[in-house]
């Protein structure tokens, strides 16, 4: 067997070969090691808040409240930050993806009653407590609208294809027929 056939030969192999490319393998292992950075500054963030919250609890028992609103306003920000990412996505995709609609329409009046059930609790003073849900619903409530108008697009999009598949059976024209054939 000739050199060239049998690199030939194992060049055919290699690429019947189910194994990862070494580029598969640098991706999967960044992907990891950005998991790993992530599960890391997570758990670091996890136990300083802990741990300050401790020490607030015990050394400054007046300032509780500050503390407790200000992690309130923590986790707002954090949750526009988590779902915002999502909402231009689905936009830019022009489709829900893998969201369920039926989920979402569970989930987003569950949401409403959590807070009202939150708000009945604590009332104003406890906004802290309630105000990231509105966020989360406000995002629900955005992805369900989008769901409508993906939904509509599509539907317009038929309707307009079949009626050009009408008029081209029928042999006519109309306003959206090209003059020149």
């Amino acid at each position: 067997m000739s050199d060239a056939s049998a690199s030939a030969s194992s060049s055919t192999i290699a690429e019947d070969n189910d194994d990862p490319t070494p580029t598969d393998l640098e991706a999967r292992l960044v992907a990891a090691q950005q998991a790993s950075n992530i599960i890391t500054i997570t758990l670091v963030w996890s136990l300083l808040v802990l741990l300050t919250t401790a020490l607030v609890l015990n050394r400054f028992p007046s300032q509780t409240s500050n503390w407790a609103n200000f992690l309130g306003l923590l986790q707002m920000g954090i949750s526009c930050v988590q779902w915002f990412p999502q909402l231009w996505t689905t936009w830019q995709l022009g489709s829900l993806g893998s969201l369920s609609t039926v989920g979402l329409l569970v989930a987003t009046p569950g949401t409403f009653v959590w807070i009202g059930s939150l708000f009945a609790r604590v009332g104003w003073a406890g906004w802290s407590a309630w105000i990231v849900f509105v966020i989360i619903a406000a995002a629900q409530c955005v992805l369900l609208v989008f769901s409508a108008v993906f939904k509509l697009r599509r539907m317009r999009v038929k309707r307009e294809a079949k009626q050009a598949r009408v008029a081209a059976q029928q042999g006519g024209s109309d306003e959206r027929t090209a003059l020149l054939r």
